[in-house]
């Protein structure tokens, strides 16, 4: 069951749906334009991450990672660890 997407999402043509069962949860289709938007900003954002987590020791990366983990298990992901 999903809501009608709202004016702004259909001003930016993106196939947009609420889950109506799941309130914290949506459903996202990427158009083309989409994709090619993601693959090229996709890598500055994995270098801004990598250089801002760099100033942390591993260990504490380790630990936000457990964390970052927990939270999202604790939403229902059960992916696990990649």
């Amino acid at each position: 069951m999903f809501s009608a997407p709202s004016t702004s999402e259909r001003h930016h043509q993106i196939p947009f749906g609420r889950c109506l069962v799941i309130a914290r949860r949506s459903h996202v289709t990427l158009t083309d334009e989409g994709h090619a938007l993601i693959d090229e900003v996709l890598p500055h954002h994995i270098e801004t991450e990598q250089r801002v987590l760099a100033a942390l020791p591993k260990e504490r990366r380790d630990d936000l990672a457990d964390t970052l983990r927990a939270l999202l298990e604790s939403l229902g992901d059960t992916t696990g660890p990649t």
